[in-house]
Order: structure tokens, then sequence, then C-alpha cells
């Protein structure tokens, strides 16, 4: 969970820009943990990209498909949110 909230406030830092105010909203319930990273970037939202094995990046998204494979990316009152849920 920690590598995944780690990627998306990494895309937030790579492609919204360094300095760029954003939120972390973390969430917990009987079920499981919740985390959400909202941004003010409202056009762009993240996608899973085929891997370069060449390339040094790119793989932040696969990451996060692959531990939480339900992940969304939506519009908020702050611009947009992706956010992801793992349970225990």
């Amino acid at each position: 969970m920690r590598l995944c909230a780690h990627e998306l406030v990494a895309n937030v830092v790579k492609h919204v820009g360094d300095g760029a105010p954003f939120r972390l909203v973390l969430g917990a319930d009987a079920y499981g943990v919740s985390v959400e990273v909202h941004d003010r970037d409202d056009v762009r939202h993240p996608v899973v990209r085929e891997v370069d094995w060449e390339a040094v990046g790119g793989r932040g998204m696969q990451i996060v498909r692959e531990c939480a494979p339900a992940w969304t990316s939506t519009a908020s009152d702050f611009g947009k949110a992706v956010a992801f849920r793992v349970a225990y």
C-alpha cells in the first residue's frame, strides 16, 4: 500500500509539478484501507502504459494496478482524485 501511495504522489510531482498542491486522504474500515491523492490537474488522468523494458521509468501505474486492480481516477472538488483500496 505504501508503494502505491508513493507512486500516486510521485505522479503529482512529476506530471503536475514539483511544489504543486495536493491532498492525501487515507481511510480504513473493517474491510481494508483506502488511499486518495487529489491534485489540481483535472485534465490529465493517469494511464497504465505498456512496459518499455529499456525505459528507466513509466511503471508506476502498473504497480498500482497490480496491487489494487480497481484503482480509479475521477474529477473532484480539488481537481482530480486518483484512488485505490487494498483489502486486509
